[in-house]
């Protein structure tokens, strides 16, 4: 009879441990989704400023590209600097969606 306890006590100490591993797991699965659901945000607020800002380099640059610039390599100079300077705002609405 005390192998009986014995088994009957590591048996009551197996379900306790199986039910605080299912809590934690019930845990974990919740902060989970709740970082999915963050993630999806700042995904959707980038990609809503991408947009913007792609709607506004997209009238930038055929502004530019009319423009009547005899010299090619002025033109090149001036499409480098605002391309430069699209991806320098990115950068920037990236790091303040993440960072602030």
């Amino acid at each position: 009879t005390a192998k009986l306890k014995q088994a009957e006590s590591r048996a009551e100490f197996a379900e306790r441990s199986a039910q605080k591993l299912q809590k934690e797991v019930d845990r974990l699965e919740d902060e989970l989704m709740s970082e999915q659901e963050k993630f999806k945000a700042i995904t959707e607020e980038l990609e809503q400023t991408f947009a913007e800002m792609s709607g506004y380099s997209n009238l930038k640059y055929s502004k530019i590209q009319k423009l009547k610039i005899p010299n090619l390599k002025a033109k090149k100079e001036i499409m480098k600097a605002f391309w430069r300077k699209l991806v320098q705002n990115l950068s920037t609405a990236t790091y303040n969606l993440y960072f602030t």
